[in-house]
């Protein structure tokens, strides 16, 4: 970019519209692609089958960091009444 009050050269003119332009060009890539990808049933189905496979592997990870927490707390609660019963 020219310094102020320099005319842009060739090329240096809005950079903003040209990204707006090659935004909407990945954009419409990206949507030509998962058009693509998710008209095959096959691919389909196999993208299905491991995003339920990854869904039930996040909601086993939840389970037993609450699991673990809980176990913390209540290891917690129990110093806390071993050290002001003592």
């Amino acid at each position: 970019m020219p310094p102020p009050g320099y005319p842009a050269g060739p090329g240096q003119g809005n950079a903003q519209a040209g990204s707006g332009f090659q935004q909407a060009l990945i954009w419409a890539a990206l949507g030509a692609a998962a058009a693509w990808v998710l008209s095959d049933p096959e691919v389909r189905d196999k993208l299905i089958k491991q995003a339920m496979k990854l869904y039930g592997e996040l909601v086993v990870g939840i389970e037993e960091m609450k699991e673990k927490v809980s176990d913390m707390k209540a290891e917690v609660d129990a110093g806390f009444t071993r050290n002001s019963a003592g």
